[in-house]
């Protein structure tokens, strides 16, 4: 009965161990796929605007500027590409007060959880301001 006992606890421990255990592979995004959120600023100025990104699977995104609530503010449709952590978008305003076309580099972490980068008008990716999101 003893040895039936130990047989129990050591199985159990051992799948405790492992049921607990974490692949920390397969738990690491890989993907910018998803709803990212932050804040921007012109030129040298602090990061203070609302700036939100929706990455979608098919290499589109949907940028919401200026206001934290995405039913507000401006949208733009564009398209982006991820090379390494390097992530680099174009897109277009289609509704709101800011129109244009603008492009971004940006970096992502490699938990592809913060991304940091600059923006420009038209295809230039700088020169317009910074800024600064976090996977939500």
């Amino acid at each position: 009965m003893k040895s039936l006992k130990t047989i129990l606890f050591v199985s159990f421990t051992i799948l405790s161990v492992y049921s607990c255990k974490k692949d920390s592979k397969s738990d690491k995004r890989t993907s910018p796929v998803g709803y990212w959120k932050g804040y921007y600023g012109s030129g040298t100025n602090p990061q203070t605007q609302d700036y939100s990104w929706l990455f979608r699977g098919d290499g589109t995104i949907r940028v919401y500027s200026q206001s934290a609530d995405t039913s507000g503010g401006s949208k733009a449709e564009g398209n982006y590409t991820v090379v390494g952590t390097t992530i680099t978008t174009q897109y277009t305003y289609i509704s709101g007060p800011i129109t244009g076309t603008f492009s971004t580099n940006s970096v992502v972490d490699e938990d592809f959880e913060n991304l940091t980068g600059t923006y420009g008008g038209g295809t230039s990716t700088s020169g317009g301001g910074t800024f600064t999101l976090t996977f939500q």
